[in-house]
């Protein structure tokens, strides 16, 4: 499955594609999640083919105080897929989680941030935490 289909930025999706990026289960969980274009089914679909298609795993990519941390991937998206979580719920159980996403980005670009699929504000690309820049943009006038 083409996992680059659920990144919400285009300049992300196109990078992660150049560079081959292969996505584990946890960062393939997230991404279906987090998708602004994502539809239940196609959530659902996601899911099923990571269950069906890759290792299982843990949720490395939380800290130990978080709901999920020693939770299998798998069972875990078994049961959101068999107890239909609100929306809510979902950003509840995903927020907190951290990953280290290859991006096109260097200290100095300018880019736009989403929300809620609107561009906000340009910013400059600073060396700081630079993985809440998974939705962003480069800057296009």
């Amino acid at each position: 499955m083409d996992f680059t289909l659920f990144i919400n930025s285009r300049d992300v999706r196109d990078h992660h594609r150049r560079i081959g990026y292969e996505y584990n289960a946890c960062e393939a969980a997230w991404l279906v999640y987090h998708s602004q274009e994502a539809l239940d089914r196609d959530r659902r679909a996601g899911w099923m083919w990571i269950i069906e298609n890759m290792p299982d795993m843990k949720w490395d990519c939380v800290d130990e105080d978080h709901p999920l941390a020693n939770a299998s991937v798998h069972e875990t998206l078994k049961e959101l897929m068999e107890t239909e979580c609100d929306e809510e719920s979902l950003k509840k159980l995903f927020e907190g989680m951290r990953f280290d996403f290859p991006l096109p980005f260097k200290e100095g670009d300018v880019v736009c941030l989403t929300c809620d699929g609107q561009p906000r504000k340009p910013i400059a690309v600073t060396g700081e935490d630079m993985s809440s820049l998974i939705d962003a943009e480069y800057y296009r006038e």
